[in-house]
């Protein structure tokens, strides 16, 4: 799922995310440029699993909490990119091996500039969405 999810992000913004290394700036973990051009760009994390259980063991729906960290060089810019994600995310589509199901947004936070070096100031915003998915 986590491929799928960052392939779907990359394939719906790569007109107005930044690049690094080539492709548009969507990584998990950690964001792998600090240069201008990498910006605006998204940071995905696991906040919990979403397993579900029944009977029989796990239930094929799963709805892990995803946060989606997104940065860019004004707020503003954060926040055009922050409704595109949540569009997105907020719509079903299939991508590689996984169904997306609507996600649901659970949080939602600006944080405090970042100076970075170069003279570069880097604005944030946190979403976390429940994103459920299962096998296509």
């Amino acid at each position: 799922m986590e491929k799928d999810l960052q392939d779907r992000l990359r394939a719906a913004h790569s007109d107005i995310l930044g690049e690094v290394h080539g492709r548009p700036a969507v990584d998990w973990n950690e964001r792998k440029g600090n240069e201008r051009s990498a910006f605006p760009a998204i940071v995905l994390t696991t906040v919990s699993p979403g397993r579900e259980y029944v009977q029989g063991g796990t239930d094929a729906l799963k709805q892990p909490r995803i946060r989606a960290e997104i940065f860019d060089l004004t707020p503003l810019s954060v926040k055009a990119m922050k409704r595109a994600v949540i569009e997105e995310l907020e719509s079903t589509a299939r991508q590689g091996a996984t169904q997306f199901s609507r996600s649901r947004l659970a949080f939602e936070r600006d944080t405090d500039p970042e100076d970075l070096p170069g003279g570069l100031k880097v604005f944030r915003t946190i979403l976390d969405f429940f994103v459920p998915h299962s096998p296509a």
